[in-house]
């Protein structure tokens, strides 16, 4: 008999502790963050061009718009990495959302050095072996570009299962671009009749052209969750809309030019994203 009873106290004894550890176990929380890699085509304006040197025959300051080449009918690459894109989720159905990339490039200038041949001096005798004379170096030309772009918005999720999470979303994105080019060539013509004649130099200053964009996106995509923290997905623009204006400074003191275009797509930018949740 008292085996019996020993029995069931031990046996309630299991129940209940089993019963506190249930009690007292705490459920995982949501993860609020996630990040991810982006493929397809971003909002960069086109690689924008510093006007031309006076050191040619013709002198012009180009009128043409900048380009958003982003919307395209026929560039449209999806191995292409666009950028990366952090979320934070509010709720289990609203997140704020904001992505963005950026490309700098720098190239600084070296100057020329003139050479010493037949056909610039005429103290070389031509018909002197070719190991007396100098050759000439060409400068570098200073190219100085930066691109930039990066959206800010927030996304609705119309609902979630285990596996799938379709949302849409309004997104307003901003791109800037600027190009600084500089040509330190010189030349010196020792046997020019007056001094102006002498030097002549291919630029007057820094060259540069900046490029600003901005505007609107209506936003339709979908997460597929691989695992509890890792999950891919897909975007597409149905409607967006950008505003994109150029300034060119043909050299110091001149006066600039503007030129703006405005671009609207319909269906475009689609983007594949690779992405984890912590």
């Amino acid at each position: 008999m008292k085996y019996k009873i020993l029995y069931v106290l031990t046996l309630c004894l299991f129940i209940g502790t089993g019963t506190i550890n249930a009690q007292t176990e705490e459920k995982p929380k949501p993860k609020k963050f996630s990040g991810a890699i982006l493929f397809g085509n971003g909002v960069y304006l086109a690689n924008p061009t510093a006007p031309s040197s006076p050191s040619g025959n013709d002198w012009n300051v180009s009128g043409e718009a900048p380009v958003a080449s982003g919307i395209s009918n026929t560039d449209n690459q999806l191995t292409n990495m666009i950028g990366a894109e952090f979320r934070y989720f509010v709720t289990n159905k609203i997140a704020l959302k904001f992505n963005g990339s950026g490309i700098i490039r720098n190239t600084p200038a070296v100057d020329n050095v003139p050479g010493t041949t037949p056909a610039t001096t005429a103290s070389v005798d031509p018909a002197s072996p070719n190991a007396s004379w100098i050759p000439t170096y060409n400068a570098t030309k200073m190219n100085n570009s930066f691109n930039v772009n990066m959206s800010v918005g927030a996304e609705y999720h119309i609902a979630t299962t285990a596996k799938l999470a379709p949302y849409v979303a309004v997104m307003v994105p901003f791109s800037y671009g600027r190009s600084s080019e500089y040509d330190p060539t010189y030349n010196v013509n020792v046997e020019a009749a007056t001094i102006d004649q002498a030097v002549t130099i291919a630029d007057v200053g820094v060259r540069h052209t900046e490029m600003v964009g901005f505007g609107g996106q209506f936003v339709c995509g979908a997460d597929y969750n691989l695992t509890e923290s890792m999950f891919i997905g897909v975007e597409i623009k149905p409607v967006s809309y950008l505003y994109a204006y150029n300034t060119k400074y043909p050299g110091p003191g001149l006066e600039s030019r503007d030129a703006a275009t405005h671009t609207v797509g319909f269906f475009t930018q689609p983007v594949f994203k690779i992405g984890f949740r912590f």
